[in-house]
């Protein structure tokens, strides 16, 4: 009897620790698992912080070139295309805007507003980047040609989404040269330009 005593407490023993066993493996099963989804949760978080800052980036960029353009009249528009997925100058474009610099910075009335377009296919984000990338070229040409940076606003605004229109004329930045609404009145009237839109130099 007391043989079968110590011998059933001796099995009771045994089974409590299988358990504690068993149970400490499923925690450790459970914890790697709620491990594993944290991982994944913070990698998505980081992701969406990431495409939240680039939208805020865009918004911000977006929000000065339309204050820019509230107080201009577009007198003229311009384009310099692209090749698929590049953001180079080439050689015509270089002409062109080489004319375009020339032509504003000789008259102090002008502005420049630059928007940046890809074609629709591929990575959107790749494509907004892309055509920040083509604006800033842009910019960058025109700025070392003598326009002032702080006459030229400029914006990548990512796919171009016009229907009807072919992939080789939505890779471009778009360029309209713009006119103070005061000073578009003076020369409509013939008269002189404000005191305010004056350069230095008249």
């Amino acid at each position: 009897m007391r043989r079968s005593l110590i011998t059933s407490g001796v099995l009771v023993a045994v089974l409590i620790a299988a358990t504690g066993c068993a149970s400490r493996g499923w925690v450790r099963q459970v914890e790697g698992k709620v491990n594993g989804h944290a991982t994944r949760i913070d990698a998505e978080s980081k992701r969406i912080d990431g495409i939240g800052l680039r939208v805020d980036d865009l918004d911000a960029r977006v929000g000065q070139l339309a204050r820019h353009h509230h107080a201009a009249n577009v007198v003229e528009t311009h384009e310099v295309r692209f090749g698929f997925g590049q953001a180079t100058l080439d050689d015509g474009a270089i002409t062109r805007l080489h004319e375009l610099a020339k032509t504003v910075k000789e008259d102090g009335r002008l502005g420049l507003e630059l928007m940046g377009f890809t074609d629709t296919r591929g990575n959107k984000d790749f494509n907004v980047q892309l055509a920040q990338k083509r604006v800033e070229n842009v910019r960058r040409y025109l700025v070392q040609r003598g326009i002032p940076v702080s006459r030229v606003a400029a914006v990548g605004l990512g796919p171009a989404e016009e229907r009807n229109v072919p992939d080789a004329q939505k890779r471009r930045v778009s360029i309209h040269v713009t006119m103070n609404e005061t000073m578009v009145m003076a020369t409509n009237l013939g008269g002189n330009a404000s005191p305010e839109g004056r350069t230095e130099s008249q």
